[in-house]
């Protein structure tokens, strides 16, 4: 590629770019390993990542000698789940409806998505503590959507959100968790492991750390790969079970599937249900007894004890009348409801990434000074004359 033609590219890539998502759910259990490569679960694209990081994943993937095998496994069931979690989010419209509120509701989830695909490409690239730094904020970006959801939920409005745009402040890490999970002795665990990851990120990469944090405390003095570079993702992975709780409480219908093609065909209601295909895959991210534990909390919950009595109460769909929703006519009917379901699935997913992008495409203004204004930033003779108003 030419130097013109890179320029073209990145001029290109500035005015937008196409999301590609897609749904991938079990047609059968897993056995122990997740039979899905990263790189299919968050669409990674291999060019972006060196020779030597295409031979980590490799090594990741495929030798089964390597000692921290089912760790990652584990991780990769625990990303697809994280995946998986943003079939259920709602589509509850609040009387003070704008599209930008609405489009901005699922924002924290997808930011904390994509920060992780960019955690990826960083670690198998070997920059472990730009991978190492990201590890906080993609647990906070989780928490904020869960704490939202729950605002916007206890108050019917949109207003949480509206302010947020507005002004960009939200409380702190402690008072949202405090707030979106409930205060009784099953979410104490909870609490205390998500508080215990902010302390402990705080004190390792995402700030300024001491000496034994450093990389260099190896020798790695020029970014060289090490047994370092094939480990880097057990950080984040001890981050992902404390996300992955979190939905399983703020979203607590996660944990109880239903058929819902033989409900409602392929026109399924935003935000009730989640297949037997999605929970095939949240259950692989709870040890058998944490797993029950978790079902047993969910089912008193009033919303899941509603919601089952809903649809126990809908009717079963006919073959004809299950066809007659699919209103895809640029695509064949589906050979087996699951793969319509699927294909259903990877549309809402693409939509609902689009809109929650919507944010964060905020038209630059006055973007002729901005030459001027780095050029003064850095002047003491600026700051000298302005630094009161940055206080």
């Amino acid at each position: 590629m030419s130097r013109d033609e890179f320029i073209e590219k990145i001029l290109a890539n500035g005015n937008g770019h196409f999301l590609e998502s897609i749904t991938i759910l079990p047609f059968a259990d897993y056995d122990d390993d997740c039979s899905t490569p990263l790189v299919k679960i968050l669409n990674l694209d291999l060019s972006k990542i060196s020779e030597e990081g295409k031979l980590v994943l490799e090594i990741l993937e495929d030798d089964t000698e390597f000692p921290y095998r089912s760790n990652y496994q584990q991780m990769k069931f625990n990303i697809l789940a994280l995946c998986a979690v943003q079939d259920i989010f709602t589509g509850t419209i609040y009387n003070d409806y704008s599209i930008d509120a609405f489009a901005a509701q699922n924002y924290f989830y997808y930011e904390g998505l994509s920060l992780i695909r960019e955690y990826f490409y960083a670690g198998f690239n070997n920059l472990l503590k730009a991978s190492d730094h990201l590890v906080r904020t993609i647990l906070e970006f989780n928490i904020r959507h869960c704490y939202f959801y729950w605002k916007c939920e206890e108050t019917h409005s949109y207003k949480p959100i509206t302010e947020y745009l507005k002004n960009g402040i939200c409380p702190s890490n402690q008072v949202m968790i405090n707030k979106f999970l409930p205060k009784d002795s099953f979410c104490k665990p909870i609490k205390a492991k998500i508080q215990a990851l902010i302390q402990s990120l705080s004190n390792n990469s995402s700030h300024a750390f001491n000496p034994e944090h450093s990389i260099r405390s190896n020798g790695k003095m020029h970014f060289e790969y090490t047994v370092d570079s094939l480990l880097f993702w057990l950080n984040l992975n001890r981050v992902l079970s404390a996300v992955l709780w979190s939905y399983y409480i703020s979203y607590p219908m996660l944990l109880h599937p239903k058929d819902i093609v033989s409900k409602w065909g392929y026109n399924p209601s935003l935000g009730l249900f989640i297949s037997e295909n999605h929970f095939k895959i949240f259950k692989r991210t709870l040890d058998q007894g944490d797993l029950q534990d978790f079902i047993n909390y969910t089912a008193n919950q009033q919303i899941v004890k509603d919601l089952n009595d809903y649809y126990v109460s809908m009717p079963e769909l006919t073959e004809d009348e299950i066809r007659d929703t699919w209103k895809k006519e640029d695509s064949a009917y589906p050979e087996t409801p699951f793969n319509g379901y699927v294909m259903v699935m990877a549309n809402m997913r693409a939509t609902r990434e689009v809109m929650a992008n919507r944010c964060t495409m905020v038209e630059a203004s006055n973007t002729d000074q901005y030459p001027s204004i780095l050029k003064d930033y850095g002047k003491y003779s600026f700051w000298k004359d302005n630094y009161s108003k940055f206080r």
